[in-house]
């Protein structure tokens, strides 16, 4: 195999583990949002998380605003 086929399989590689992580951290971000709907749900006065703030948990990547080394438990409680 010649440089430039490993640097594309490399390439490839790379990003089908950034691919992963990804549907990972999507993953995580859907079970932070199931549990604060739970919790509000759980609460003597059945409070109500308005909409438009779980959509807004939902979409923006957490993790990319935590130091890297935490990242992995950027959605946890």
């Amino acid at each position: 195999m010649g440089p430039r086929l490993l640097s594309l399989i490399s390439l490839m590689s790379c990003s089908g583990i950034a691919a992963a992580a990804q549907q990972s951290f999507a993953e995580q971000r859907a079970q932070m949002i199931a549990t604060i709907r739970s919790i509000a749900a759980a609460s003597l006065d059945h409070r109500r998380i308005d909409s438009r703030v779980l959509q807004a948990m939902n979409e923006v990547p957490r993790h990319l605003f935590v130091p890297e080394e935490q990242q992995s438990s950027a959605y946890q409680n």
